[in-house]
């Protein structure tokens, strides 16, 4: 049983902090006529009773249709959802093709841009609603072919469909949750972004006096005919500098695949310590913090909203517009976060969540070292290193931290020694780092296993874990499919063979259509990115969480952010609610492991919050 839905709402822009009204839904019963209607309620009256009946509701980006509708991600608890997963693509819709004319992936930015606009290269025109006013004949076959169209991509995907309904279900609702915190947003104090910066151009500038001594820095100058000069940093005479580093310390200079010289933070954070590499990074990294963050947070409003995504083709989540999961640690930018008026802000995060969804798919050694509250990383370092775990040092086990997080995601040791350089640490040498790994196995012998087989997992998580590589499988299937086309370049036929991400892949597969009169639908998903099981147990564990605090009344969700919340709350009493939730989820997903929580707050702003240390709660006590 099968109702598939699509609704047309007024056109919305990138940062509307408002809800999008309704204007009309369509719908169709498997392979029946397609119906229509203006009137909301009868529209979500329709959808419930399907729901309730057991149907499986179909719909493109579904996830937003239901918000439009006001259903909240707890009302669809337990619902049969299928969503085509397009969304990925459709919500980019628009810079690539509508301002500069040329086909490709396109951005989420200026939906309103789309309006009776057609766009090159696909053949596509996004017709504008509007409440109120009367529909034409067009817009309504144009709805109708959304449907069709919906329902069509739904047939072929579910021919070789590995991804549960469970597991579609989960996604839907988190999409909606996080819909939820970007309407919410955050207050900003628009005081303390001015006080940050001052802080920050006079870093800047101070590292720019260094640069202009070394002849790398420019700066700004008017000639006397009234020519002008922005101040700039020169890179010809730093990458002199940094290949002179590379030779003088012995060490091999990286590239890129178009063979120009990394310069980025955590290749340079690899090179021993030097004065000017340390200038360059201070104003490159105040620099970006005075435009990407402090420029982005300073709004009339005081409020700002960033853009929460989880695609279904990965399961990760991401942040942007502006981008709230990347807000440097460095300095207090933090101080720049308010609570809603009358509450206080906390930051609840798990702890070492990773290596509890490892220790709850190996039930090996490592998950009963955790339930013993035992710290994982001090005793690797006791083995590795053959002492007593009373004298290790932290520099000693922050080396086994990184090896615990990297190793079982089958790293190795280059790729370890990289991580540890750009985490700030001495390079442990190719010895080490080998000699790591093999003390890494000794200590959890289960590892060796996990490693060779990667398929060991419970019963019950089977049909709960996002981004398992086999669930993507299908994809690829598809794309084979496609490689018979002699019009494919030879590069993206390469890509494709070979299963890498490529951005020109992923353009030409945008490319090919499946029917359509309206927005585009494609025939296969391309996925760039994997992850490991116990990482995709560990998203679908804190998304599940996420969708039930966003129902917890008295509390504010503002942010997600990895395997952390960022919350609104009266008091310590409601801010330990959601300490409950999320070790009440953690208890579903890993009911053999003892999982931790922090809790920090309460505080005036975030970075308040966290100095006011940590309390852990555990879902066994």
């Amino acid at each position: 049983m099968i109702l598939t839905i699509d609704l047309e709402s007024e056109l919305i822009g990138p940062l509307s902090t408002g809800h999008p009204r309704f204007v009309v839904g369509g719908w169709k019963y498997r392979d029946g006529r397609c119906f229509h209607t203006d009137d909301m309620a009868t529209y979500k009256g329709r959808i419930a009773m399907a729901a309730s009946e057991g149907y499986t509701i179909v719909g493109h980006n579904i996830a937003f249709d239901l918000g439009v509708l006001g259903f909240s991600a707890m009302d669809i608890q337990g619902w049969k959802i299928h969503d085509t997963g397009m969304q990925d693509l459709l919500h980019r819709l628009a810079t690539d093709d509508c301002a500069r004319n040329k086909p490709g992936p396109p951005i989420m930015k200026k939906l309103s841009a789309l309006t009776k606009i057609r766009l090159k290269g696909k053949g596509t025109t996004q017709l504008s609603f509007k409440p109120g006013v009367p529909l034409t004949d067009e817009q309504i076959e144009y709805l109708y072919e959304d449907v069709e169209a919906t329902y069509g991509v739904y047939l072929r995907q579910k021919k070789a469909q590995r991804i549960s309904e469970k597991q579609i279900l989960l996604q839907v609702q988190a999409n909606m949750a996080l819909t939820q915190l970007s309407h919410t947003g955050i207050r900003v104090d628009r005081g303390e972004i001015g006080k940050q910066r001052v802080v920050y151009t006079k870093a800047k500038r101070d590292a720019a006096r260094i640069l202009q001594v070394a002849g790398i820095y420019q700066p700004a100058w008017q000639g006397l005919r009234g020519g002008k000069h922005k101040a700039s940093c020169k890179q010809a005479p730093f990458k002199d500098h940094v290949l002179r580093l590379y030779a003088a310390n012995e060490l091999t200079p990286e590239y890129t695949e178009k063979e120009n010289l990394k310069i980025d933070r955590n290749t340079l954070r690899e090179l021993p310590n030097d004065t000017l590499v340390e200038a360059w990074l201070e104003y490159k990294g105040s620099e970006k913090i005075i435009s990407t963050f402090l420029n982005a947070w300073d709004v009339p409003s005081c409020r700002i909203h960033p853009r929460f995504m989880s695609p279904m083709r990965t399961g990760r989540t991401s942040s942007s517009q502006p981008n709230f999961q990347n807000i440097p640690r460095k300095g207090s930018l933090k101080r720049v976060f308010l609570p809603e008026e009358g509450r206080k802000l906390y930051e609840i995060d798990f702890n070492q969540l990773e290596l509890c969804c490892l220790a709850q798919i190996t039930q090996g050694l490592m998950r009963k070292k955790i339930n013993a509250g035992d710290d994982l990383h001090t005793y690797l370092a006791a083995v590795f290193l053959n002492k007593p775990e009373a004298e290790v040092t932290k520099e000693e086990r922050q080396l086994a931290k990184q090896a615990n997080f990297g190793y079982p995601g089958g790293m190795g040791p280059a790729k370890f020694r990289k991580l540890c350089r750009g985490a700030g640490m001495d390079d442990p040498g190719d010895l080490v780092a080998r000699e790591l790994k093999n003390a890494w196995l000794h200590a959890y012998p289960e590892m060796a296993r996990w490693l060779e087989d990667d398929s060991m997992i419970p019963p019950h998580l089977s049909q709960v874990v996002a981004g398992r590589k086999e669930g993507t499988e299908w994809h690829w299937d598809q794309i084979r499919d496609l490689l018979q086309d002699s019009r494919i370049p030879a590069g993206v036929r390469d890509a494709l063979w070979d299963e890498k991400a490529s951005y020109f892949a992923e353009r030409w597969l945008a490319g090919r259509e499946v029917i359509v009169n309206g927005r585009k639908r494609y025939p296969v998903s391309y996925t760039e990115a994997h992850n490991c099981k116990f990482q995709g147990l560990a998203a679908d564990l804190t998304k599940a969480a996420l969708i039930k605090i966003t129902s917890l009344p008295e509390v504010t969700c503002h942010a997600f952010i990895h395997d952390s919340y960022l919350v609104s709350a009266a008091n310590d009493g409601v801010a330990q609610r959601v300490v409950r939730v999320m070790l009440d989820t953690a208890k579903q997903y890993l009911p053999t492991v003892r999982v931790g929580a922090s809790l920090e707050g309460p505080g005036e702003n975030w970075w308040d919050a966290k100095q006011k240390g940590e309390r852990n709660f555990y879902n066994r006590d």
